[in-house]
């Protein structure tokens, strides 16, 4: 299986491709795996500049909880025990 990083990847490429659609199907992968790294990698990534105004993208960072209904992006809260 591919990893949720390797997702992201694929998302920043169809992103400067201008296939968007498919760039965001892709992010919706990465999310779905629940995976931090790729979280962060997407959170305010400038290679995904042409799709940061979408308001999907917007909904994937509050999916994420990294940005709140209309607030700016925020570091996400890491618990360590």
């Amino acid at each position: 299986p591919q990893s949720p990083l390797g997702h992201t990847h694929r998302a920043i490429v169809l992103s400067a491709l201008g296939r968007h659609d498919e760039a965001f199907a892709w992010l919706d992968r990465a999310l779905s795996d629940r995976n931090l790294q790729a979280a962060l990698h997407v959170n305010g990534d400038p290679r995904l500049a042409p799709i940061a105004s979408d308001p999907r993208m917007t909904a994937i960072l509050q999916r994420m909880r990294l940005r709140s209904e209309g607030g700016p992006m925020v570091a996400p809260t890491i618990e360590i025990r």
